[in-house]
């Protein structure tokens, strides 16, 4: 069984996800999950350990759709890192999470908007694509084609939950990349269907 920054998996779903997202056979992993089905605590936990322990990529790239849930913000000021820092907070609270300093956070995690990726070519890194279920088909082939050699590239999404108002759960990125992926065999889809974040959360996303 793959092991990672010594995390403990909770369920078998989460077994796989880890298996496949520690498995350099496989360039791209497409994780569907429900909220706080753990997919980012894995993917950047796996992404800890071969970075930081085997060395097998350079660093992390962390980026993902900016799309809120609600009404827009607005312009947001500051630099390229600053701008993002708003929309990444998810990261923010899994490296807390993995018991990971903050300055280390920012040795080996580097924040990068969608908007910069084109015209790209990233090699030997791991690629954490967040909230993929808000970008368009053309986005996700955008960033995917931005790997380069030794890449291994992660999309993370929740396909029950589409913010982005232009898409639907049948048009978006991660439905689209879950229905090209089959019998390709570099890319597995791993689907968590039950929420470990707490009894408050599963509850919510049963009921609600």
């Amino acid at each position: 069984m793959a092991k990672a920054w010594n995390i403990k998996c909770k369920n078998d779903a989460q077994k796989e996800a880890l298996e496949a997202l520690m498995n350099p056979e496989i360039d791209l992993v497409v994780m569907d999950s429900v909220a706080g089905g753990g997919k980012t605590y894995l993917a950047l936990a796996a992404g800890l350990e071969q970075v930081i322990e085997k060395h097998m990529y350079k660093d992390i790239i962390f980026t993902r759709a900016p799309v809120s849930v609600g009404d827009e913000l607005g312009f947001l000021p500051g630099t390229v890192d600053e701008k993002m820092l708003p929309w990444c907070h998810a990261l923010l609270d899994n490296m807390e999470a993995l018991n990971v300093d903050p300055k280390d956070a920012e040795r080996y995690v580097t924040l990068t908007a969608i908007q910069h990726m084109r015209g790209r070519s990233l090699q030997k890194r791991y690629v954490v694509i967040d909230e993929t279920q808000n970008l368009t088909k053309e986005q996700v082939k955008v960033l995917l084609t931005r790997a380069g050699e030794d890449t291994k590239v992660v999309c993370l999404g929740d396909s029950s939950q589409v913010d982005n108002k232009k898409l639907t759960k049948e048009n978006n990125g991660l439905q689209y990349l879950v229905e090209k992926s089959i019998n390709c065999p570099f890319v597995q889809v791993v689907k968590l269907p039950d929420g470990v974040r707490s009894r408050l959360c599963a509850w919510a996303t049963e009921v609600l």
